[in-house]
Formats: C-alpha cells, structure tokens, sequence
C-alpha cells in the first residue's frame, strides 16, 4: 500500500508540473499577443497622426495657392503659356 501511494504522488506530482508548464505557457503566449496588439495600436495612432499632420499641410498649401490664383490669375496663365 505505501509504494501505490508514493506512485500516486509521482504522479500527482507530473500532473501538477504539467497544469503549471500550461498555465506559463499560456501566461507567455498572452502577453505575447497583448504586446502585439499594442504595438499595432501604437502604428496605427501614429499614421493616423502623420496623415492628418499631411492633411493638414495639404489644406494650408492648396488654400495659399487658390488665393494666390485669385489674386494674380492672368500672370500666372500668361507666364505659363508663352
């Protein structure tokens, strides 16, 4: 009877080893996909940002440009046709 213990305890021993090596591993795989997530996030904040700063770039320039054609249209066609 003590040696069926002792083998019963082996083997709750293995099974606890292997419930904690899964539990690891589970805990690394999440944070794993957590940190993937966030440096995705992170990209798309910054692209989002860097295309509005174009945007907004492209608003200044292009208002600039269509009121300096309303101011000067006829030297800027004539300059651009001879």
């Amino acid at each position: 009877m003590h040696i069926t213990d002792s083998i019963k305890s082996v083997e709750e021993n293995k099974i606890n080893e292997l419930k904690i090596n899964e539990e690891k591993t589970q805990k690394k795989l999440l944070t794993g996909f957590i940190f993937v997530i966030i440096c995705v996030v992170i990209f798309i904040l910054n692209r989002y940002k860097a295309s509005q700063k174009q945007r907004k770039i492209i608003e200044e320039v292009s208002f600039f440009i269509f009121n300096w054609l309303k101011i000067y249209p006829i030297r800027f066609i004539s300059s651009h046709l001879s």
